[in-house]
């Protein structure tokens, strides 16, 4: 057994190797909020897309309402982050139970009962509506993609630019 302590590694750095390791990590510190911000951005846009097309799928049509237009457009939520915000009545085309809806002459504008008109060609007295499930098959599909964009993303990218890998 040695009784002294044995050199395992040395490294050696002149003065322009220290610079080099210097210029990379500014380039990390640079590049990489701007990288993650537009990561963020394409995968909220990916996981939007994706659940637009599980609710299309499902049975869902664009008429009035404001759900495919809150999928195709992700909001700021942080200084560099993005998500998808479904309105209430997204959840509530997923999870309803079936029932019956009676007209109330009180509710003439209720946009349900335009739908109807329109689409029926008349005014029915009772309309029976159920659910129309797409928020899981949607995000199960989702994660699915958003792990390719960001396995390929622009943060992976930048990364092995910089170090050269």
């Amino acid at each position: 057994m040695p009784t002294e302590i044995s050199t395992i590694l040395s490294i050696k750095a002149d003065k322009s190797d220290i610079l080099r390791i210097r210029n990379k990590l500014g380039q990390f510190v640079t590049s990489l909020p701007k990288e993650a911000k537009r990561d963020s951005y394409n995968i909220a846009k990916t996981a939007g897309r994706t659940l637009k097309f599980s609710a299309r799928t499902a049975g869902i049509r664009k008429w009035k309402g404001k759900l495919f237009n809150a999928l195709d457009n992700p909001e700021k939520t942080g200084e560099n982050s993005y998500s998808i915000k479904i309105p209430i009545y997204g959840f509530y085309l997923d999870k309803m139970s079936e029932h019956y809806v009676p007209r109330k002459p009180t509710m003439p504008e209720f946009s349900l009962w335009m739908w109807a008109e329109k689409k029926l060609g008349g005014m029915p007295r009772i309309l029976k509506v159920h659910s129309h499930p797409w928020i899981e098959n949607g995000l199960r599909k989702a994660r699915v993609k958003v792990r390719k964009e960001f396995a390929n993303g622009r943060i992976v990218r930048t990364t092995k630019k910089i170090i050269g890998g």
